[in-house]
C-alpha cells in the first residue's frame, strides 16, 4: 500500500527551507583571524568586493561624448513588432539587482590592498603571485590556465603563494599590538 500524500497544510515550511536566500552563502564562515588561511579570504574578499562596485566608482573614458541616437523608419517598426516576452527577456537582462557592497566591506577591501602594496615592497614576486591567486580565486579562473598563460610552474606558483602569505601574515602581525 502507498503512503498518503501530505496533504499542503501539514508540510512544514520552514524545514524545506526552499529559498536559497535563507541558507547562509558559506556554511563555515570566516577563518579564524590572525591565520594564513583568514588572510587569503580577506584577500579574495578584496577582489569581490571590487568586482561588485558599481562601475561609476571606477576610473572612466571620456564619458558620453556622442550625440543621442536617431532611429530610423525600420528600427522603430522592429520595436513595435517585437513581441512583449522577448522584451521582457531584455528588461530582465538591464533590470537584474545588483547588491552594491557596505561601506565596512569596501573599507576592508583597501585595507587589503594596502597590504598587497607593503608585501610588494617587501617581496614583489610574492606580491603578484598573491594578487594574481586572489583574483583568479575570486573570479573562479582557473589556476592551472592562469599558470600556463603566465609561464609559471603551478607547484612553485604554489609554493609562492604559501611564501607570500606567510610573510604577509608576518607584516600584518608585526604591525599590530
Amino acid at each position: 500500500m502507498m503512503s498518503p500524500k501530505p496533504r499542503a497544510d501539514t508540510i512544514d515550511l520552514d524545514e524545506l527551507k526552499v529559498n536559497n536566500l535563507e541558507r547562509p552563502l558559506d556554511e563555515r564562515g570566516p577563518p579564524r583571524p590572525g591565520t594564513k588561511e583568514w588572510l587569503a579570504w580577506r584577500l579574495q574578499q578584496a577582489f569581490l568586493t571590487l568586482d561588485a562596485l558599481p562601475d561609476s566608482a571606477r576610473p572612466r573614458g571620456f564619458g558620453r561624448a556622442m550625440p543621442a541616437y536617431v532611429h530610423d523608419a525600420l528600427d522603430l517598426w522592429y520595436q513595435r513588432m517585437q513581441a512583449d516576452d522577448e522584451r521582457r527577456q531584455n528588461d530582465e537582462h538591464r533590470n537584474r539587482v545588483r547588491l552594491r557592497p557596505s561601506a565596512v566591506a569596501i573599507s576592508e577591501m583597501h585595507e587589503a590592498f594596502d597590504w598587497l602594496a607593503r608585501l610588494r615592497r617587501a617581496e614583489p614576486g610574492a606580491a603578484t603571485v598573491l594578487q594574481a591567486w586572489a583574483l583568479a580565486t575570486a573570479r573562479r579562473y582557473n589556476l592551472r590556465r592562469l599558470c600556463r598563460n603566465r609561464q609559471w610552474s603551478y607547484s612553485g606558483f604554489h609554493r609562492k603563494r604559501e611564501r607570500g602569505l606567510t610573510l604577509l601574515l608576518d607584516l600584518i602581525n608585526f604591525e599590530r599590538p
